[in-house]
């Protein structure tokens, strides 16, 4: 409206100066001389017979200018006149536009007074609320949009939105709860300041998010479900592997030669590290990944056990527990288990007492260190050790290159191995299977 009056008063200042220039032009081209012919000076004696002479051009000038002077205040009445209606065509042009795209808006919008007052809603603020715009029109948004349990501190919608202006110089998108006629959903909430005719208000955005949020259950249910399967999974998964140890157990009796009871022996504890793993992502709850210190502390623990050393034989663990996933916890499980079983089997003749130390080291870059060694009697280091080694070695070189680690033989005093990996490149391909990594001293 003040831009209306601007443009109006522009035209009406506009054209009566130029037409008073017109006026003033035409007047001193055309009516010059009927004016000054009256107003000049005349002897008494010819007065009579020069109004005569001049009569006519007087009628004639004052005519033409009469004419004249009526033609341009119709011309430019007419002027405004079309200028004042092709602007009122589109005030009114932006007026049905405006209300147009805030009606079709898929959004609810409502408008409120500083107080938090409702001035007016669209129609599908009224769908969202299954409310009239008559009906909730000079109410509070209050008995439509509730504040949820943790927001409770603030008093309204208005001062909320206010405060977080204020502290973050925006306000976001808040999840409230919409109050409708016979039940509650949730909404998402976004209110904007403005001033209309110098007057402020707010416009509250508001989406109903009920079909967001049965979306979002549904897909926290299943995940939910689905890491309760894979829980399941691995606890029949550990069942299984503790069947198969069993029944190796009951082979083992059955057979008269130590070394054949010793290879059985072996076999059981290499099934037993990957039951062990299985449990403990069962147990944890976490099937990203397992504690890897507390895995090799509790699997060498078993491993000392099952060989009735634990009153010679005594463990030092350094373990930092850092999260490693299944691919790479079951490879470095079967070494430490083949290490251990070593140093168990060989290092320590006639019943000796001894040490055996395990420790991991990662640093934040996800580079990993595990070293497996004793204090007992060593190997021979005659000749090739890979040619040499027996099958528990080779199959840690093997292990090593699946998760492409790098092995160093530690030792003497005893004998150990260090291996070291990368967390982030422990993923191992197929063309990784059956090859041997390579050792050094």
């Amino acid at each position: 409206s003040q831009v209306a009056t601007k443009d109006l008063w522009r035209l009406i200042t506009v054209y009566s100066t130029l037409g008073v220039l017109a006026l003033s032009l035409f007047c001193v081209a055309f009516t010059a001389i009927p004016f000054y012919s009256v107003i000049v000076e005349v002897n008494p004696g010819t007065l009579t017979s020069t109004i005569h002479e001049r009569l006519f051009e007087f009628i004639a000038g004052t005519v033409l200018l009469t004419l004249l002077g009526t033609s341009g205040i119709y011309l430019l009445v007419r002027d405004l006149v079309d200028h004042a209606e092709e602007h009122r065509k589109e005030v009114a042009r932006g007026k049905i536009l405006t209300q147009t795209v805030v009606g079709k808006a898929p959004d609810g919008i409502i408008r409120l007074d500083t107080s938090g007052n409702i001035l007016g809603m669209n129609p599908t603020a009224e769908k969202i609320f299954r409310r009239k715009e008559e009906e909730v029109c000079g109410g509070n948004i209050a008995d439509l949009i509730r504040l949820s349990p943790e927001l409770t501190q603030e008093s309204s919608l208005v001062s909320l939105f206010d405060e977080e202006t204020k502290a973050m110089g925006e306000a976001k998108p808040l999840e409230l709860i919409g109050l409708r006629m016979e039940e509650e959903g949730p909404v998402e909430v976004s209110v904007s300041k403005m001033t209309v005719s110098n007057q402020d208000m707010y416009v509250a955005f508001v989406r109903d998010v009920s079909e967001r949020q049965k979306s979002k259950l549904a897909l926290e249910s299943s995940l939910q479900e689905k890491e309760l399967l894979l829980k399941e999974v691995h606890h029949r998964v550990k069942n299984n592997l503790q069947v198969i140890s069993s029944l190796l157990k009951l082979q083992r009796r059955s057979l008269n030669g130590d070394n054949s009871k010793r290879a059985l022996i072996d076999s059981q504890n290499r099934i037993q590290s990957m039951a062990i793993l299985h449990e403990l992502l069962y147990r944890k709850g976490n099937l990203s990944g397992v504690c890897f210190g507390s895995y090799l502390q509790e699997l060498s623990k078993q491993l000392i056990e099952s060989f009735g050393s634990s009153d010679k034989v005594s463990l030092e663990v350094e373990l930092k527990d850092v999260v490693v996933d299944l691919d790479q916890a079951i490879p470095c499980g079967l070494i430490v288990n083949e290490l251990v079983t070593n140093s168990l089997q060989h290092a320590f003749p006639e019943d000796r007492n001894g040490v055996i130390s395990i420790g991991v080291d990662c640093d934040q870059e996800g580079k990993c260190k595990l070293e497996v060694r004793d204090n007992g009697i060593g190997v021979n280091t005659n000749g090739n050790f890979e040619e040499n080694s027996s099958l528990g070695t080779r199959l840690v070189l093997r292990l090593a290159k699946q998760i492409r680690a790098d092995v160093k033989r530690l030792g003497p005093p005893g004998f150990g191995m260090r291996i070291s990996f990368k967390i982030d490149d422990s993923r191992f391909k197929e063309e990784d299977y059956g090859k041997v990594a390579n050792i050094s001293s």
